[in-house]
């Protein structure tokens, strides 16, 4: 049996109000070669699973679902969803996103096919802001990357939605599903050699709503996730990257000293002073 070239590993959880927009957008995609769709449900209670079922009678050979019979949680969903391709490629996004280009993973496989250096690709992202149903904002994400990326210019602060992603299906990637962030994951990827190719296209949206795991957070939640990750890129890359990596700390730990103050948390905006 022929490998798959592509693997589209879609990650979803309670997202009914915009799942199917997403998987229509998997559905509409122009390719030349062999490939399917995962996806993965951490147990959903809204319907989201109903949906996803009637998507898989759909498409029996195409979809393949991955249905948590308890909620495992973000990270143990992910490990099971990215596991599980044997597909050369994996392009990666989540329920309340979607793409609006129907050549999107060909371009970014092309690109891939062509260049064996290449890791991953990138492509810019419209981003909507559902948080205000009064004033829904739109704008352009365009990362201030080179064209060809590597990690010290994550470590500058440049990153990617995921939702952009293709990369290819040989690298270790388990630690990132403790942190689950984009720069992260982008790093794995790249701490094996490589490069990230960025394309200068809008080829997908990323949707920030009031439902989105990361909105539901608090000043103080948001906080102590974004150090476990903050922890994790100072213990990988600090000894080859020392300048960068205290700066990158310190702009981290002044804006959420601000951010937690605003927020009512004094005792733990006073140790990110300290």
């Amino acid at each position: 049996m022929e490998k798959l070239v592509l693997s589209v590993c879609l990650i979803t959880y309670n997202h009914e109000k915009y799942i199917r927009q997403a998987i229509d957008s998997v559905l509409s995609q122009i390719v030349n070669f062999s490939w399917e769709l995962i996806i993965a449900d951490d147990f959903s209670t809204d319907g989201t699973r109903e949906t996803l079922i009637n998507y898989k009678n759909r498409f029996p050979d195409f979809i393949t679902l991955i249905l948590q019979e308890k909620n495992v949680g973000a990270a143990n969903n992910w490990i099971d969803l990215i596991s599980t391709p044997k597909s050369k490629y994996i392009a990666y996004f989540e329920g309340d996103d979607y793409w609006i280009d129907n050549s999107k993973i060909q371009k970014q496989v092309n690109y891939l096919e062509n260049n064996e250096s290449c890791i991953i690709t990138y492509h810019n992202c419209k981003i909507v802001n559902e948080s205000l149903s009064s004033n829904i904002e739109s704008f352009i994400y365009k990362p201030t990357q080179p064209t060809k990326i590597q990690i010290v210019d994550l470590l500058n602060g440049d990153y990617t939605k995921s939702c952009s992603i293709v990369f290819r299906n040989n690298q270790k990637l388990i630690d990132f599903s403790k942190y689950c962030d984009d720069t992260i994951l982008s790093m794995q990827l790249l701490s094996q050699g490589g490069y990230a190719y960025y394309l200068n296209e809008v080829m997908a949206v990323y949707r920030i709503h009031e439902g989105g795991i990361w909105s539901q957070k608090n000043a103080k939640q948001r906080f102590l996730l974004s150090i476990k990750a903050e922890e994790q890129i100072e213990k990988n890359y600090k000894k080859n990257h020392l300048e960068i990596v205290n700066e990158r700390l310190f702009n981290f730990y002044l804006n959420y000293m601000q951010t937690l103050a605003a927020g009512g948390f004094y005792k733990l905006s006073l140790k990110c002073f300290l």
